[in-house]
């Protein structure tokens, strides 16, 4: 995994971030954008939070927390279309997870 692709994750985050404020009148906060190693068995989000390639997006709209995976569909559609390596948590039950897989090219 290299720098580049932590920045391209960074530009998709900046342009996704740039839709919540501009376009969804939602407000944000990041969760868990990175976490120490844990003695559990490893998935992939956990790895990618470790490469500094995940985050947790926690909306809220008239300051009430939406937790729904439907909440965040839409910007989630939005994430895996701006790069194909782009996954959204929502595909698995976690709608407020937004991560990039470090494929080989």
């Amino acid at each position: 995994m290299t720098s580049t692709l932590q920045q391209t994750f960074l530009t998709n985050i900046t342009k996704l971030m740039d839709t919540i404020y501009n376009k969804t009148g939602y407000k944000v906060n990041i969760d868990h954008s990175v976490r120490l190693p844990v003695d559990r068995k490893t998935d992939t989000i956990s790895e990618l939070r470790r490469a500094k390639l995940a985050l947790n997006l926690n909306l809220f709209k008239d300051g009430v927390y939406l937790t729904k995976d439907e909440d965040y569909a839409e910007l989630g559609q939005l994430w895996k279309s701006l790069d194909h390596r782009n996954i959204w948590g929502g595909d698995s039950g976690f709608g407020c997870i937004f991560g990039m897989l470090d494929l080989v090219e």
